[in-house]
């Protein structure tokens, strides 16, 4: 196997990609012959999609066909690059020969300028992020992975594989223009995010430096402005919650833990006589979560601006947040209906021709509740609950 590899290797760094790909399929078909069924299915994978199935490279896996994941990576780069390098001959060709092209290509730019703006450290994280994925084929999580995957099999095979691809990419000079128009619509999606949470995102590195950045473009990439927004809003505690956690949504379970977390509410809330009498709130359904805070509040003009409230709440539930350990979890933005996670309120700074400043902390959950006590707003009267 070392010498197949070694053989890939030194093909490749002589470009010699056709005879690295003759190679490909006489050691697929190779394979192939000891289990029929799984080496057609794993070939013709590679020829769809230019990936090989994971359970080829997986060290854990059981299938029958088994490869390292130095070999595996080596042979995604031969099978990807090979058309993307053809392409790029042509692209070349048209830039030098073509004025249209050459237009186009210069709208590209400019419009990737336009994203950017006048201030491009910025989005330096969001860039490098976009050029990443295209030129190496691995994204921020598969880097990652590649790191720390408790798998060596995966871990291998996006090594090899964004290595490889980044070495292509660079001995092909221009190859990264070909991919402009990606890079363009990419950087779009992205700089709104950015935007958005400009200002948690800046808070959080000043305060947490370097491993905030890592957290926010890197652990968290998907979820980075949430991240961001952890850091910036619940200082050290939201630091060390997200370092202990993987996913975005098991840094609320780690925040609402051991915690007092509170609902507002007045008599037009659903099913408030229960509330009042028995101290419960009722589960919700699947697309209609109760939303909940860490924060507190003393008056209800400042809890209907922090939450982004229609209405002023009269009271305030509040209840031991270990209860909902297992069902509590960021939502995304404009009552669920963005992309993005809303770690802090921002959606609607203006309901009912009120200007709401938004700012404090919303979780969700569908469980039941049980209230330990609540707080009339405007009188000050106390109803104890036991459970």
């Amino acid at each position: 196997m070392s010498i197949i590899v070694k053989t890939i290797s030194r093909l490749l760094r002589r470009k010699c990609l056709f005879s690295a790909l003759s190679l490909l399929f006489f050691i697929l078909n190779g394979i192939a012959a000891l289990s029929h069924n799984n080496g057609v299915g794993i070939t013709r994978t590679l020829l769809q999609t230019g990936e090989i199935e994971q359970q080829v490279y997986l060290s854990s896996s059981t299938a029958t066909i088994k490869a390292p994941g130095l070999l595996t990576g080596s042979l995604e780069v031969v099978a990807q690059k090979v058309t993307d390098l053809t392409s790029l001959g042509v692209l070349v060709y048209d830039i030098a020969t073509d004025e249209a092209t050459r237009s186009s290509i210069k709208q590209q730019f400019k419009e990737i300028k336009d994203q950017i703006g006048d201030n491009p450290s910025e989005l330096f994280p969001v860039l490098r992020d976009v050029i990443l994925v295209v030129a190496t084929g691995n994204t921020p999580e598969e880097w990652e992975r590649s790191l720390n995957s408790t798998d060596s099999g995966e871990r291998s095979h996006l090594a090899t594989r964004g290595t490889g691809n980044a070495i292509v990419a660079v001995a092909s000079g221009a190859a990264i223009v070909k991919d402009l128009p990606e890079i363009a619509q990419e950087l779009g999606k992205r700089v709104g995010k950015s935007n958005l949470f400009k200002g948690a995102r800046q808070k959080a590195i000043a305060q947490f430096g370097k491993e905030a950045e890592n957290l926010i473009y890197i652990k968290f990439n998907k979820d980075g402005g949430a991240a961001a927004e952890i850091m910036a809003h619940f200082g050290q505690e939201g630091f060390d919650a997200l370092k202990k956690v993987d996913n975005i949504d098991d840094a609320a379970k780690e925040l609402v833990k051991n915690k007092i977390v509170y609902r507002a509410v007045n008599e037009n809330t659903y099913n408030f006589d229960k509330l009042k009498k028995q101290g419960i709130i009722d589960a919700t359904p699947q697309e209609r979560p109760t939303y909940v805070t860490i924060d507190k509040y003393s008056d209800a003009t400042t809890i209907q601006q922090k939450l982004q409230l229609p209405h002023k709440p009269t009271w305030i539930a509040e209840f031991d947040g270990n209860q909902l350990v297992e069902d509590i979890r960021i939502p995304n933005g404009k009552y669920m209906n963005a992309e993005y996670k809303e770690v802090l309120c921002k959606s609607f700074p203006e309901i009912n021709d009120i200007k709401l400043d938004g700012g404090g902390s919303q979780f969700i959950t569908n469980s039941q509740i049980k209230i330990n006590r609540l707080v009339n707003l405007e009188t000050g009267e106390v109803i104890l609950f036991k459970h």
